[in-house]
């Protein structure tokens, strides 16, 4: 699948749901396709995951921004960069955890029922990548999504 494809999905859905943030959410794509093996589906249900906390946890005009890069020929990372409050660092370890919320006042009614972040852990894990949340200075938070790609053929 082209993963800018599936980005660009999960954007557009977001968007259309919140128009008053559409324009704070900013898409730094490749110049070429991004491919991957795997469920579409599933690994846009991963990134939506991010991007929804993205959008609850920043105040409208702070940019969210989404990369996606080829750091070398194997894999393909995709950031998720926030503008918002960050976490406490002991949480970090534990965001993608089942049912973990930083909030403990947060609950369904309020944000969730803490299992976006590990559904996207795992989504990402059957893909045999990886997801890891590191707080940005001066504030914000950086979520990166590293999948293994799938090299066009060369003739």
């Amino acid at each position: 699948m082209n993963l800018g494809e599936v980005i660009a999905r999960v954007l557009a859905d977001i968007a259309y749901e919140s128009p008053d943030r559409a324009a704070d959410l900013v898409f730094r794509k490749p110049d070429s396709d991004v491919i991957v093996l795997g469920d579409a589906a599933l690994l846009g249900r991963a990134i939506e995951n991010v991007l929804r906390n993205a959008v609850f946890y920043t105040t409208p005009a702070a940019s969210i921004e989404i990369g996606l890069d080829s750091p070398d020929r194997d894999r393909v990372c995709i950031t998720i960069l926030d503008h918002g409050p960050g976490v406490p660092a002991q949480a970090l370890a534990h965001l993608f955890d089942p049912f973990y919320r930083v909030d403990d006042a947060r609950t369904r009614q309020t944000g969730g029922a803490g299992i976006g972040l590990a559904i996207c852990r795992r989504a990402v894990e059957l893909h045999n990548g990886s997801v890891r949340a590191r707080n940005v200075d001066p504030h914000g938070l950086a979520v990166v999504i590293d999948l293994p790609q799938v090299m066009p053929k060369t003739a």
